[in-house]
């Protein structure tokens, strides 16, 4: 019975023991697993605080060093804008089209990628024309020699004859015969519907309603385009967040529900507030003989 029992705690001592060895195990094997995505993040933020400090070389490395750990595009863009900033235009818009070839078309980033390579090519197309004209400036040029020019004979002065100012008489033209038409009378049609001022009314209330939603519509207009700009111009210049995405689409989505009620509520009550609130009769405009 005594060995039993001794037995017993021996047990427990060998399945703890084995229980935190498989954990051991198992905690390298997620580290193992989350390195490249950790290091390369850890490689952005070192290079986005590069950047913003104006070490742009440093933060070139940092890049790349990112890049090489977890291929993401969004190094690339990061590298083309630290190009940029150093004046190192053909660098720059090969890091662009490395971006541009390795990214999917639904990227927004990718169409101010295509734009900015635009604009690189007419910089360097710029660039290439001034550094021709500056070389033909600094040719140096022969002088052409000098021909004498023939002494002209002078030229006798021509006379032209005074004409005297034709008289010419002045013409009045007929005054127009101005005949005044008298105006007909309008008057305004009586419906035979009865009308109803509530129901005019809450025309009228539609319409206040409708253009709020408008409105709002607008204004959910001027956030997604927000969101949209600081996703593909962000403030440093390398920070792309992909959250900013999300929030644009969800905007832009309100907004097209918002413009659709709005414009519904503005219709239906513009017919509302037209048939059945009263008008005023209109004055009948007095004749003049």
């Amino acid at each position: 019975m005594s060995s039993i029992r001794c037995s017993r705690p021996r047990l427990l001592a060998r399945l703890l023991l084995a229980f935190f060895l498989v954990v051991a195990c198992a905690r390298p094997t997620t580290a193992t697993a989350a390195t490249p995505a950790a290091a390369g993040q850890a490689h952005l933020s070192r290079g986005l605080k590069l950047y913003r400090g104006g070490h742009y070389r440093e933060a070139i490395a940092e890049f790349e060093t990112g890049y090489a750990a977890a291929p993401n595009p969004v190094f690339l863009l990061n590298i083309a804008q630290a190009w940029r900033r150093l004046g190192q235009l053909e660098r720059t818009r090969a890091y662009y089209e490395k971006f541009v070839e390795r990214t999917s078309p639904r990227n927004p980033a990718r169409a101010q990628a295509l734009a900015a390579i635009e604009k690189l090519d007419e910089q360097l197309r710029q660039r290439a024309e001034a550094d021709k004209a500056r070389e033909a400036k600094s040719a140096p040029v022969e002088p052409a020699p000098a021909v004498a020019a023939a002494p002209t004979p002078p030229s006798a002065p021509t006379t032209v004859p005074a004409t005297p100012p034709s008289a010419t008489a002045p013409t009045t033209a007929p005054p127009a015969d101005v005949s005044s038409t008298p105006a007909a009378d309008s008057s305004p049609s009586q419906s035979a519907r009865p009308r109803s001022r509530a129901v005019g009314w809450a025309g009228v209330g539609l319409i206040v309603a409708g253009a709020a939603a408008l409105g709002g519509g607008a204004g959910l207009t001027v956030l997604a385009q927000q969101a949209h700009d600081r996703y593909v111009h962000p403030a440093d210049g390398a920070v792309y967040d992909p959250a900013l995405l999300e929030r644009r689409d969800l905007d832009r989505n309100l907004a097209i529900a918002a413009f659709a009620v709005g414009g519904a509520l503005v219709v239906t009550g513009g017919v509302l507030a037209a048939l059945f609130l009263p008008r005023r009769p209109a004055r009948a405009s007095a004749v003049r003989a």
